[in-house]
């Protein structure tokens, strides 16, 4: 997996361009930066200005507090009460949407001696975690009288806007807006409702912080979304050739052969198989670049490896490159791949492992006391 830090940098810079400006970038870097590298992406985003870190589990935070970067962190998933001394130990700005939570880390901020910050998440619809808007003056109430903690925030996800719904996201807008009028009317707290999605979208929904995940890598979530930015897709995956073999016609391909070749041709496998994240579903439905051509995926996605009919008239040989994803090339482009898997962007990213290699194809300089990321 090839990744260009500076097109990661650049996207920081046109996404704050963008911004409001009275709002302030939130960078999302959860699950490794969506595979793409946990801290050199960290030092990427805040060197180009990103004022915040969001991550959704307390070992991402503590791995990047232990590498030095002290920027404002924001713990945005669920993450167990027992754990709220580290919380507090780590200066992380927690959501909290229950008291079990409220209630551990104002009892691990007094023994602290310190206050910790928390964002109350309201929930709009998404049905996970959240306090009912209804519910949300009597929780504040509760917050505010527990000596430990401070409310630093007010927050939701939008359910829908993924989908392209733009009614039901301006709905789900208008009823966060109400509820944070309620119980914030001086508007002295920070108030926070749009990702990548609703930023491109909704400019006047920026408001006091704007949370930007899968954008930092050029990813944008559904085809039709406005192109607030001009954001450049920050990596590439590619492989070798691992064996090419001629076949004649009617040859099986695969487990259970559910591809047969039509005619004489030229097989490839290449050694990436869905362990490696590529979408299992792409079996017989995929396709790859070879020699400047694509290639169609036959046969069934393995463990370890896919095969590609490079076509009678290759010249591909072993060892030359396959790419499977790619900015700028029709087939290949990971929403593309994606819509073809019936998933989503990310999860494309996201399930890519760490057995496959990450290359930063380009240095940037590190943000906050760090070497230079480069490869």
């Amino acid at each position: 997996m090839e990744i260009d830090l500076l097109a990661i940098a650049d996207n920081v810079r046109a996404i704050r361009a963008a911004l409001s400006p009275a709002s302030s970038l939130m960078a999302v870097i959860k699950a490794d930066a969506c595979g793409h590298g946990l801290l050199p992406v960290a030092r990427a985003v805040l060197g180009a200005g990103a004022s915040a870190l969001g991550v959704a589990r307390l070992e991402e935070a503590a791995l990047l507090r232990e590498a030095g970067i002290g920027a404002p962190l924001y713990l945005l998933g669920y993450n167990p009460p027992a754990a709220a001394e580290d919380m507090v130990r780590l200066g992380l700005v927690t959501a909290v949407s229950s008291r079990d939570m409220a209630r551990a880390l104002a009892a691990a901020a007094g023994r602290a001696g310190v206050r910790a910050e928390v964002h109350v998440e309201v929930d709009v619809g998404l049905r996970r975690a959240g306090v009912e808007p209804g519910e949300l003056p009597a929780f504040c109430s509760y917050l505010t009288s527990s000596p430990g903690v401070r409310i630093g925030g007010l927050f939701c996800h939008f359910p829908t806007i993924d989908e392209g719904d733009r009614e039901g996201t301006r709905a789900a807008g208008e009823l966060f807006l109400r509820a944070a009028r309620q119980v914030d009317p001086g508007h002295r707290l920070r108030w926070h409702v749009s990702a990548t999605a609703a930023f491109l979208e909704f400019p006047d929904l920026d408001l006091d912080l704007v949370r930007v995940g899968v954008g930092l890598y050029g990813l944008i979530p559904s085809p039709g979304l406005k192109q607030r930015a001009k954001l450049k897709k920050a990596f590439s995956l590619h492989a070798p050739l691992a064996h090419v073999r001629e076949v004649e016609a009617g040859t099986g391909v695969g487990y259970g052969q559910t591809y047969v070749t039509p005619c004489a041709t030229r097989l490839g496998v290449v050694p990436v198989g869905f362990m490696d994240g590529y979408p299992v579903q792409l079996g017989n439905r995929g396709l790859a670049l070879v020699g400047g051509k694509l290639a169609p995926v036959v046969g069934k996605v393995s463990t370890d490896c896919l095969t590609l009919d490079l076509g009678p008239d290759s010249a591909a040989r072993p060892g030359d490159v396959v790419t499977l994803l790619a900015p700028g090339v029709a087939g290949i482009e990971p929403e593309e791949v994606a819509r073809e898997a019936g998933v989503l962007v990310d999860s494309v990213l996201y399930h890519i492992g760490n057995r496959c290699p990450r290359i930063y194809r380009r240095a940037v300089r590190a943000g906050e006391g760090g070497e230079k990321e480069g490869g």
